[in-house]
């Protein structure tokens, strides 16, 4: 005697609490949050942000083509290496950078108010995996300077910061000079920095940082005649499952201001 047919599976009632969320369709997961990173693009041009491209997206809701070519002034770089990756069970994030290596971003920004402004921005951030050790080294400088026609109608300011993670070692040496006349006013912010991991190793009362931050003196600067912005950064990281990103804005409004802003991230 051949076996009864078996029937379609009952569909599942959720309960109450979860009705509204709950999808129609199992296979639809588009009203679901699945934890992922969100990024958001800013555009200085004036004009509108344009939509997301249609492409297949990972679970952290980034497309890999945005990731490796870059949008929006946002450059990532992933480097890959059929050898080993280090510590089988070690977690690691989103993009594939372990959280126990040594990651550092450095960055700033300035911004002129006034007739004739004049901002810059450079960041240079380098990373290296080297087997018992990693280290990296940058430096980055901002100046801003602006000149009016009314007395005290000229603003200048300029800033650099530096963020580092699991790293033994850190030396930093930030220095900030600035001034302001009548007309005229400027600021110039310069950072410098050296940050080591020693595979297997902590100091003992944690991360050592020697910090030569200072005011210096005010200096020449130059005196701008319109409005101009102009900006780079670059970074660069070497080794198995490194990784690299920058990003950079600069803005400029006729006699009115002009702004600049930059990072360097790098991670091994």
């Amino acid at each position: 005697m051949p076996p009864s047919p078996i029937g379609k599976a009952c569909e599942l009632d959720p309960p109450g609490p979860f009705r509204n969320w709950w999808p129609a369709d199992p296979g639809d997961d588009s009203g679901l949050d699945h934890g992922g990173m969100k990024l958001s693009e800013q555009y200085s041009d004036g004009h509108k942000p344009q939509g997301a491209p249609d492409q297949e997206t990972g679970a952290s809701g980034v497309s890999h083509e945005a990731l490796v070519a870059g949008h929006g002034g946002m450059k990532l770089s992933e480097h890959h290496n059929d050898g080993p990756q280090g510590a089988p069970h070690q977690e690691t994030g989103a993009l594939g950078v372990s959280h126990e290596g040594l990651v550092a971003l450095l960055g700033g920004s300035a911004v002129a108010a006034g007739q004739d402004t004049l901002t810059t921005g450079l960041v240079q951030n380098v990373a290296e995996d080297r087997i018992t050790y990693s280290i990296a080294t940058g430096d980055a400088i901002f100046k801003a300077s602006a000149h009016s026609p009314e007395p005290g109608g000229a603003v200048a300011a300029a800033d650099t910061f530096l963020v580092v993670s699991h790293a033994d070692f850190i030396i930093e040496n930030e220095r900030s000079y600035g001034g302001h006349g009548p007309n005229d006013a400027w600021a110039i912010s310069e950072l410098d920095y050296v940050a080591i991991d020693i595979k297997g190793w902590s100091p003992p009362g944690g991360t050592v940082v020697i910090d030569f931050s200072q005011w210096l003196e005010s200096r020449g600067h130059d005196l701008p005649h319109g409005n101009y912005a102009d900006v780079m950064a670059m970074a660069e990281a070497h080794g198995a499952g490194s990784l690299s990103a920058t990003l950079t804005d600069a803005l400029t409004f006729e006699n009115h201001f002009s702004f600049v802003n930059a990072m360097g991230m790098v991670a091994v």
